[in-house]
């Protein structure tokens, strides 16, 4: 699991601005919904506001998701607060005339070179295919989870897998990785999206024994999926 949780860190560009929490409770405006990204963006993230609150980083077939309070503020802005670690703090959201570019400036700074800004965007996710002639273990398919470290793996019979990490109470997100895979009773080859490129995860050696999976190292049990 810390191999998998320093490479998702490393997918992102960390945006780091630091500021005291507001106390506001409003969802977003429906003028900031929906994707944007930064206008220096070199990496392929999206940046996603949903009307309930949820705030998601994209990278390819990777999503960070927290939650975000935003409130209006003076002259048609918005104030932002949230614990999320990829867009974290109390942020100060200005929208341009005609609504498709979003300044970001943190509330101690009233330097806008100490801001950011981003134009609103169109996101399509990434195609993962699995190969048809790829070798599945069937005894791998299924929801395997570790409640030490609040993560789980699924397998489907069809190719595809799930990871997700459970990281809400320590950095206030969930992060969330889609394969596809192939596995010899061994190793399972996962491949993802990183928003430039497919890509090989590099681990996924693995041992199983009735209900438990040992993957990388770290241990999960067969359970029940959760409902969504």
């Amino acid at each position: 699991m810390k191999k998998i949780f320093s490479l998702l860190l490393a997918l992102l560009v960390f945006m780091s601005f630091s500021a005291c929490k507001d106390d506001s409770s409003d969802a977003p405006s429906s003028d900031i919904e929906g994707y944007w990204k930064l206008v220096d963006d070199t990496y392929g993230e999206y940046y996603h506001f949903a009307d309930d609150g949820v705030v998601q980083v994209i990278r390819g077939s990777v999503t960070f998701e927290g939650e975000a309070e935003i409130a209006p503020y003076e002259d048609g802005g918005y104030v932002y607060s949230s614990e999320f670690q990829y867009l974290y703090g109390t942020l100060i959201f200005t929208l341009s005339e005609d609504k498709n570019t979003l300044s970001i400036l943190p509330t101690d700074s009233d330097s806008e070179s100490n801001g950011q800004a981003m134009t609103r965007a169109e996101f399509t996710a990434p195609e993962l295919t699995p190969d048809k002639n790829a070798e599945i273990d069937k005894d791998l398919v299924g929801y395997w989870y570790n409640d030490t470290y609040m993560d789980s793996y699924e397998f489907t019979k069809d190719g595809y897998a799930t990871y997700i990490l459970d990281q809400t109470e320590v950095y206030g997100f969930i992060s969330k990785v889609e394969y596809v895979y192939s596995a010899d009773g061994k190793k399972a080859e996962l491949t993802y999206h990183t928003g430039d490129s497919y890509e090989v995860y590099p681990g996924g050696e693995y041992t199983l024994n009735g209900d438990t999976l040992i993957i990388d190292g770290n241990e999960y049990t067969r359970a029940e999926k959760p409902a969504d």
